[in-house]
């Protein structure tokens, strides 16, 4: 048996998604974190879904199988701007810090990769809870 996961997806608004999401299929990343969690996780499994672009904002955490009703269906950050990848590992960090203990803190972006300062990023990865997957 695998230790409880406490999911973060966070979710690309920036102005490149627009190439590169034209169907705007992002939404149901979300709703899809939660329903496999849901169907195939464990019952204390948590997830927390968020928007990033210029800025970031996350849901608090709710229990995978709450999460499919309750996990934001749109964006609370204003679409297109930059990537800016670090506030939503950021955001998303101080989310995973609240996971109950013995829970594995997993971090998934949702993004076309076309990051604002790429050495950032490294540095905001290493400041995620331990064993941030």
């Amino acid at each position: 048996m695998t230790a409880p996961m406490c999911v973060a997806v966070m979710i690309d608004e920036s102005g490149s998604m627009a190439d590169s999401d034209p169907q705007l299929a992002r939404p149901a990343a979300l709703l899809g974190a939660s329903s496999f969690l849901g169907e195939f996780g464990l019952a204390t499994d948590q997830v927390a879904g968020g928007w990033f672009a210029d800025t970031a904002e996350i849901s608090p955490l709710l229990s995978a199988a709450k999460g499919l009703t309750e996990l934001p269906q749109d964006s609370t950050v204003p679409s297109g701007g930059g990537t800016n990848m670090v506030a939503a590992i950021d955001r998303a960090g101080q989310t995973l810090e609240t996971c109950p203990f013995g829970q594995t803190p997993v971090l998934v972006l949702v993004t076309d990769g076309v990051a604002d300062d790429f050495e950032a990023v490294g540095q905001a990865i290493s400041r995620l809870p331990s064993g941030t997957t």
